[in-house]
């Protein structure tokens, strides 16, 4: 025996209107300004970027040490990254328990 698809109303006002009471109440998403290592580590990444396609020309692919440039920008680009996660971590920590993010922290 086949079922029959059934029709699906159209949602009510009123669950329309919880909806969007629902949605006022999940919390706003606070701008975040870039601090100075997330904007070091975006030049240290286009700099990797730019290395590695550089590498490929003809002109800089027999320098002696570029493999030591690039792994440089690699160990830093990594290095900066794992640095900002922990940053931004710290300022979104303070921001949930209700402390000002650029206020210096008190002993």
């Amino acid at each position: 025996m086949m079922r029959q698809a059934t029709l699906q109303t159209l949602p009510s006002f009123q669950t329309h209107h919880h909806h969007q009471e629902q949605q006022q109440r999940v919390p706003s998403l606070t701008k975040v300004q870039p601090t100075l290592l997330s904007k070091l580590n975006t030049c240290l990444q286009l700099g990797l970027i730019g290395s590695i396609v550089g590498a490929q020309a003809p002109m800089l692919s027999g320098l002696v040490g570029w493999e030591d440039v690039v792994y440089g920008l690699e160990v830093a680009a990594v290095g900066t990254t794992f640095g900002s996660f922990l940053q931004y971590r710290a300022i979104f920590a303070r921001q949930r328990s209700g402390q000002d993010p650029l206020s210096p922290q008190r002993a």
